[in-house]
């Protein structure tokens, strides 16, 4: 079986949930190669690395297909980020392939994903080839198997007619996607208003300074909803699923649409003055008070 991985390049570095995507291929094969569309600064990976240039954004994906068809790749692996579940339904609809998105695990030739709220882990197996699947990031891991040089090689890739990508805006202040993040603070509607979110950036700064990991703020629907805060922070159904290490929920009464997009974080930690907060039900440790007393005192008892 031969893998093909692409790569989501940002400011010239390679984004962490390629990694997943590498990882993945990993357990199907040992015949990976890879693909971007612009060239990474650096790589700790060895390999073939096809460029993919295009007089413009968005490619044709059909040129995409038809190489994919042409080198014999069996399966595709992409980031599950928006790029990569944008991309990766386009190539499947002109490989006239398989699609999964957000992939979580592979077992017997078939693919795991989280359906009905994430509450159920279902396997499907592909019944057409070749087969594309994006890959939920912090699903997988890469372990540095691949060694040696990048070989990059230049392919030319027609751009697709009729539409151009004319701007590209960058996330505001550099933040963690929360996709990528290793901690997340999460505020709902208990923060009271875009001021409640200066405390949640100012804990999640001295997590980040603390050495805790990667840090990123998330936030509920209801935030979001009330102008607080950019919908890219937004966890949930239709916002982004993660799964970090650890989640800080706070002022989050525990929806159901907001638990489908969080609820396989390793560790989750519940502030509400609620007791009867749904949130509670699926936390490791809750804490019952206001956030704004309980988060400086957290921050008091980090700094030591």
């Amino acid at each position: 079986m031969k893998a093909l991985v692409f790569l989501e390049i940002r400011d010239g570095n390679i984004r962490s949930a390629s990694y997943d995507a590498i990882g993945a291929a990993l357990k199907v094969t040992q015949d990976v190669e890879f693909a971007a569309f612009d060239e990474p600064a650096s790589a700790d990976f060895g390999g073939k690395l096809h460029l993919m240039n295009t007089p413009h954004f968005p490619p044709k994906f059909e040129a995409i297909a038809d190489f994919i068809t042409e080198n014999k790749f069996d399966i595709v692996f992409l980031p599950g980020t928006k790029w990569g579940n944008w991309l990766g339904a386009s190539l499947a609809a002109a490989l006239n392939g398989a699609f999964f998105a957000n992939i979580v695990d592979l077992e017997d030739n078939g693919f795991k994903r989280e359906i009905l709220s994430n509450k159920i882990r279902a396997l499907f197996k592909p019944v057409v080839s070749p087969v594309v699947a994006t890959v939920r990031p912090k699903s997988f891991e890469y372990g540095g198997e691949l060694s040696g040089k990048v070989n990059v090689e230049k392919i030319e890739i027609l751009a697709n007619e009729g539409v151009e990508l004319t701007e590209t805006i960058p996330r505001e202040g550099n933040e963690v996607d929360i996709t990528e993040a290793d901690i997340i603070v999460a505020g709902g509607r208990g923060v009271g208003g875009p001021e409640g979110f200066k405390l949640l950036r100012k804990f999640a700064a001295l997590l980040n300074e603390l050495g805790y990991g990667s840090v990123a703020i998330g936030a509920s629907r209801a935030a979001v909803d009330e102008g607080w805060i950019d919908h890219s922070h937004q966890v949930g159904q239709t916002g982004k699923v993660v799964s970090p290490s650890v989640y800080i929920a706070c002022g989050i009464s525990g929806a159901m649409q907001h638990i489908a997009g969080m609820n396989s974080s390793k560790t989750i930690i519940a502030i509400n003055k609620d007791p009867q907060a749904p949130i509670f039900q699926y936390a490791d440790y809750g804490i019952v008070g206001d956030l704004f007393e309980v988060i400086p005192m957290m921050m008091e008892k980090l700094k030591g």
